[in-house]
């Protein structure tokens, strides 16, 4: 954790901790009032805990980077924003186009395997592990928005293959040619 994350964590205990004292003498003054005062004590006591909740949401839903630089928070927003513009950009560079009546948009770019895997590497896939494929060893990840990717050394064609795949079944697929890449 980072050292930020825990002033903003100390920061909250405290709040919470204040709330919760200022809270109880209420209630001790309204419990001598009697049956009155104990209701009015108990509508307090539930819009406490909501207050506390919403208290906690905050200082847990801050948009941070942990120290591994995943996302915690609300930066999966900003993170599948950066993703898309990167896979925008990926598919801008390959002329990635629909070449068939399937769910398939195809493109290509030069670089072979190793271009194939800077790109995958671009998109900060989260979940990332190593798969064996029929054309050898591949990785595998997913993208903020829900989408697979994946790089392999080969496809039917012979070349290394960067796919993604959206939950709605749609995928493109860039095909990596042997030359100079980027």
């Amino acid at each position: 954790m980072s050292a930020l994350a825990a002033t903003g964590g100390e920061f909250a205990a405290r709040e919470v901790a204040g709330v919760v004292a200022k809270r109880i003498g209420t209630r001790a003054f309204l419990g001598l009032l009697g049956p009155v005062g104990v209701a009015i004590g108990a509508g307090m006591l539930a819009y406490d805990a909501y207050e506390l909740y919403m208290m906690y949401n905050e200082s847990h839903n801050e948009a941070s980077e942990d120290d591994a630089g995943g996302c915690t928070g609300n930066c999966d927003s900003a993170k599948a924003e950066e993703q898309k513009k990167r896979q925008e950009e990926l598919e801008n560079d390959a002329d990635v186009s629909q070449q068939t009546k399937g769910k398939t948009k195809h493109g290509e770019k030069d670089g072979g395997m190793p271009e194939a895997d800077r790109d995958f590497d671009s998109l900060k896939p989260r979940e990332q592990k190593g798969i064996e494929t029929q054309y050898g060893p591949g990785r595998t990840g997913t993208l903020e928005d829900g989408s697979k990717v994946t790089v392999r050394p080969g496809s039917s064609d012979g070349r290394p293959t960067l796919q993604i795949r959206q939950p709605n079944g749609r995928q493109t697929e860039i095909r990596y040619n042997d030359g100079p890449g980027v």
